[in-house]
């Protein structure tokens, strides 16, 4: 492809593995490239359309009708987004076991147990984890094996699990992966996509326990928690204006949501304004 020839060869010190990486992803979404600008109405339009065309549709909050309780492990919880996560679970009343490799850095609250658990490591991940409900994972993918983590999830029989992926595992409305087009616009990857396309990949392949992808949009910050966002597939969702965004907080919601109450088994969601 003239694309992987064009990005590759920006990486030369890193030629074998990160070229495989790179042209596996880039082949799964192989096509003409579209350019076009997140700002005005017809790529708005254009996004929905895609979704629709693809059986998708943009849903309000799934706010839980039950107040279930139970326990949530949160891998990252020393992390901006696994921070609001076990502020969000907390919240609610659910029991939180925050994972992180030094937990030491967890300072000690109500309702909380400190773990230390690593997800390079599948037997300290899965003594961690184990004997909560469901586990949410925000981390550093390229940081992150994420065959050790599948088999520390595995052994630790906890049957739920909402992973992070960020945004570059979203399609644009070509039809092609976000992915493609930071790479396009960069040069080469951002440094943290590639890892989590791979993770994707990989995640999706599992059946012997439900798994969630959430992906965030474009922008992600600390913020406000408003409790009112949208829900969408595989397709990034936009707001008139073209921004494509959500709180912290109010991303946190939505994983706890799921927990609460799971409507999402198995699939690709993400979470915007």
């Amino acid at each position: 492809m003239d694309v992987y020839k064009a990005l590759s060869a920006k990486r030369p010190a890193e030629a074998t593995p990160f070229n495989d990486v790179l042209r596996s992803i880039l082949d799964l979404k192989a096509g003409a490239v579209a350019e076009q600008s997140f700002g005005d109405a017809a790529q708005v339009k254009a996004a929905a359309d895609a979704a629709a065309a693809a059986g998708e549709r943009t849903l309000p909050r799934q706010v839980p009708k039950t107040e279930t309780k139970g326990t949530v492990a949160v891998v990252g919880a020393t992390g901006s987004i696994g921070g609001k996560v076990v502020d969000e679970a907390l919240s609610r009343g659910l029991n939180v076991i925050a994972v992180a490799r030094d937990p030491a850095k967890i300072a000690p609250r109500a309702g909380v147990t400190v773990r230390a658990g690593d997800v390079n490591d599948p037997k300290s991940l899965a003594e961690a984890i184990k004997g909560a409900d469901a586990v949410v994972v925000s981390v550093k993918w390229a940081q992150a094996n994420v065959d050790s983590l599948i088999e520390g999830v595995r052994a630790s029989q906890v049957k739920k699990g909402l992973f992070v992926v960020g945004c570059g595992t979203l399609m644009r409305s070509d039809g092609r992966l976000h992915f493609n087009h930071a790479a396009e616009a960069n040069g080469v990857p951002p440094p943290p996509i590639v890892p989590a396309v791979r993770a994707m990949n990989a995640l999706t392949a599992v059946s012997d326990f439900e798994w969630t992808l959430v992906s965030c949009p474009m922008d992600i910050a600390s913020g406000e928690r408003v409790g009112d966002f949208r829900l969408g597939g595989s397709h990034m969702i936009f707001e008139d204006n073209g921004r494509s965004r959500i709180s912290e907080q109010d991303f946190a919601v939505a994983m706890i949501d799921e927990v609460q109450e799971p409507h999402f088994a198995n699939k690709q969601i993400n979470v915007s304004y």
